[in-house]
């Protein structure tokens, strides 16, 4: 049976003569469409959409938005402190502006305890890190993971734990190199690992 034969009509109710989709007369309008280019009103920035007026940005914001509400749109949430759209649903602040206020008040952060929340002090840097990892062999001294492996999985170096959870205790002895997994294993049961990494810390200053 011939395919021709088939009744195929166009959006506009011609009837179409061979497989296409459209009719000849449609299908050139559609290819001037294409070719010709368009900008947002707004921001100049080009459009792929033929028959709209705006870009996406543009067209979503402030009262152009349908559900523009009081000055803001209320599918978005925005900080109060710094004033930039937030994604998270009835967030207050930003990440950056909630840690901030939480580190003013170190008790207030959920995970404070004995002074483990704060800020980590300046003498807490890259040398003293460094010089910590060298005492304890590039190796984290829970599981035995090499630094050179570390990199090779995490791409970081080995981290430094706080023994004692007191960021501001940067004493070598309260410093101890732990794997990724191992350091964020540490934040549970935390009575129990710190007298784990006090006993290994003293053995080891006992060898030396």
């Amino acid at each position: 049976m011939n395919n021709y034969s088939k009744n195929k009509h166009c959006k506009c109710g011609k009837l179409i003569l061979n497989n296409s989709k459209t009719c000849i007369q449609c299908l050139g309008v559609l290819q001037r469409k294409i070719k010709t280019k368009k900008f947002c009103i707004d921001c100049g920035k080009e459009i792929s959409d033929y028959y709209a007026k705006r870009c996406y940005s543009c067209a979503h914001k402030g009262e152009l938005n349908i559900n523009y509400k009081t000055g803001y749109t209320t599918n978005l949430n925005y900080c109060i402190d710094c004033n930039i759209q937030i994604s998270q649903k009835g967030a207050k602040r930003c990440r950056s502006c909630k840690a901030k206020e939480q580190f003013k008040d170190p008790k207030k952060h959920p995970r404070y305890i004995d002074g483990s929340a704060g800020i980590y002090p300046k003498e807490f840097n890259d040398e003293l890190k460094e010089q910590i990892r060298q005492r304890d062999n590039y190796i984290c001294q829970n599981c035995g993971m090499t630094e050179e492996e570390h990199l090779i999985v995490f791409g970081e170096v080995l981290h430094i734990h706080h023994i004692d959870y007191n960021k501001q205790n940067c004493k070598q002895k309260n410093l101890i190199t732990l794997y990724n997994h191992c350091n964020t294993r540490a934040n549970f049961n935390r009575n129990y690992w710190q007298e784990i990494y006090q006993n290994k810390i003293l053995l080891k200053n006992t060898k030396d």
